[in-house]
């Protein structure tokens, strides 16, 4: 299974291909208050919610963590019940990929190099075993809704065509890449 990964600098790549050492991070390091390439206000937040906080439109603030049974709110036109609060912050080690190279990608995201994992299951079973614990794959899905988990992203997202890897509660950590476990893909009109 083939997947994308962008770099911010060639040099990047060269390990990525040649083998040598790699740092991942925590989601958390990706969440910033302003949606900008590789940030987003949502990283690392789960929201089972049964309906978003604009609902309070303000006048009640909720912190990251925050679950309970509210009940029914009503305002003027509005009546909602059985109103469900269920969000938290999750964090963990991720290494997010994309399913297409794309030169539009690589610009959005503000990179100027792209390599092409040949095997991200193979990728996956060699990071799990240096993190030591068995991470979770898969493709990000889109929604327009409030709901948000590790694979699920807002829509303004969506251009991102993101598959990614997850260790739950693991740290920032360097690990060792393999050589010929990358390819280099050009870029072209690099940002």
């Amino acid at each position: 299974m083939k997947k994308y990964l962008y770099l911010q600098f060639e040099r990047y790549a060269n390990t990525w291909i040649n083998g040598g050492t790699v740092p991942l991070f925590k989601a958390s390091k990706y969440r910033r208050e302003d949606r900008l390439g590789i940030y987003t206000p949502d990283e690392n937040q789960i929201d089972n919610s049964t309906h978003s906080d604009a609902i309070f439109d303000g006048r009640v603030k909720f912190g990251p963590n925050a679950q309970g049974y509210i009940g029914s709110l009503s305002a003027p036109g509005i009546y909602m019940q059985n109103i469900v609060l269920d969000r938290k912050v999750e964090d963990g080690v991720i290494l997010c990929l994309a399913n297409r190279r794309s030169n539009f990608i690589a610009k959005k995201l503000k990179k100027e190099a792209c390599v092409e994992i040949v095997d991200v299951i193979e990728l996956k079973n060699i990071l799990d075993e240096q993190i030591g614990i068995t991470g979770v794959m898969g493709e990000c899905s889109y929604t327009n809704l409030h709901h948000r988990n590790h694979f699920l992203k807002s829509s303004q997202d969506s251009w991102q065509d993101e598959f990614r890897i997850f260790w739950k509660d693991a740290d920032d950590i360097e690990v060792k890449i393999p050589k010929g476990l990358a390819i280099r893909i050009p870029i072209r009109g690099k940002p």
